[in-house]
């Protein structure tokens, strides 16, 4: 009979207890009651393929460095930039082809040297289009970087994603429009 008042004691007790832990807020009035939206019955389909990087591009600030860098004639500045290789092709010879960076630098330091500057890199667009029109026009792309030296000399940069792919040197603007 003991162990029958203690169990209860113990359930008055836990009773007690338990009552003190249930929600004492008011319950929403009909008025205010929001229903849960219902569960879907098929769940999203997961993404098949994850999404496609973003393929680095050549930036306003790197055609500035690049532009710098040849008009300084620092043409070590512009390794960072250079895809490895680079085709490196010079106007009325057949090219070089395929270079590493640290020789594009060196075909470019031999071959622009002479030079005269300043390098104008800010060419009207009918004058770019005007050297597409002609056989070279292929080097002439529309998001190429290209400049023109004070005595005419030629220099175009091609660019895949952000680097330079192919270095296109015409010692005389002639060439670039017969």
């Amino acid at each position: 009979m003991k162990a029958a008042i203690t169990s209860a004691i113990a359930i008055a007790i836990l009773t007690v207890s338990l009552a003190g832990c249930a929600d004492q807020s008011p319950a929403p009035s009909s008025a205010t009651a929001t229903t849960p939206p219902a569960p879907s019955s098929t769940p999203p389909a997961p993404s098949s393929t994850p999404p496609a990087p973003v393929a680095p591009t050549i930036t306003d600030e790197d055609r500035a460095a690049i532009s710098v860098a040849v008009s300084s004639r620092d043409t070590a500045a512009l390794t960072p930039y250079l895809a490895d290789p680079t085709n490196v092709i010079l106007c009325a010879s057949g090219g070089i082809g395929p270079r590493a960076p640290v020789d594009v630098v060196t075909d470019m330091d031999q071959r622009l040297a002479s030079a005269a500057l300043p390098w104008d890199f800010a060419l009207p667009a009918t004058t770019i289009d005007n050297y597409r029109a002609h056989a070279y026009g292929s080097y002439f792309p529309t998001d190429g970087l290209v400049a023109r030296s004070a005595d005419t000399q030629i220099l175009t940069f091609s660019f895949t994603g952000a680097r330079i792919s192919t270095v296109f040197m015409c010692p005389d603007e002639g060439l670039v429009v017969e």
